[in-house]
């Protein structure tokens, strides 16, 4: 059910992408502007009150090796994603290296805990790609600006894209039989890892 609901606002993003095409070039093209200004300022009093201090006590107390170690790991788990959009954005140099990247960390480095693949000075240096970028690279207008609860500024291809990118994470589909909520734990927490990581860096 949860991800049947993912694909029907998936089509309904892409609906919108569609009508959005009008000044969407237009780097403030924003008709959300009402709704932008209180999500900015909702998303800013969540990180004042919460977000930021818990980001750093997570500094204060955990030692950067480490930190660094669950920056990684989440940039690895995320490895797959970027592939797909290589291969999408027909970037097969780029491909081949974040495949390279994936294989190694997740074997040598401990299930990307360590960056093995990166190291020297020959190592492979890490990218990031998605579905909006994919989008964009196709010539996909951008369209409207959007301030998202949480999650901040984008755009209406970007949240569009993000709900494919989930689609492409093979982490997402785990299913555990045994206990049915397991797998939404192991995503729950990857998310909370996820926005700590980031707002800590």
């Amino acid at each position: 059910m949860r991800k049947s609901l993912i694909f029907i606002t998936l089509a309904l993003g892409l609906s919108a992408c569609q009508t959005a095409r009008t000044n969407s070039d237009d780097p403030t093209y924003d008709p959300f502007e009402p709704l932008n200004r209180k999500d900015f300022g909702f998303n800013n009093a969540v990180d004042q009150a919460i977000i930021g201090p818990v980001a750093r006590g997570y500094i204060k107390t955990v030692p950067e090796p480490a930190r660094d170690g669950v920056s990684n790991a989440l940039s690895n788990l995320n490895a797959p994603t970027v592939f797909v959009n290589d291969v999408l954005q027909a970037k097969p140099q780029r491909a081949a290296e974040t495949f390279s990247r994936f294989l190694i960390n997740s074997t040598i480095g401990l299930g990307g805990i360590f960056d093995v693949a990166g190291a020297g000075e020959n190592g492979i240096e890490a990218h990031s790609e998605d579905f909006g970028q994919t989008m964009g690279h196709w010539g996909v207008p951008s369209g409207a600006y959007i301030v998202a609860p949480f999650l901040g500024p984008t755009n209406l291809r970007d949240t569009v894209g993000s709900f494919v990118d989930r689609a492409f994470d093979p982490f997402f589909w785990l299913e555990f039989s045994a206990a049915d909520s397991l797998d939404i734990y192991i995503q729950g927490g990857r998310t909370v890892a996820t926005a700590l990581d980031t707002r800590a860096r």
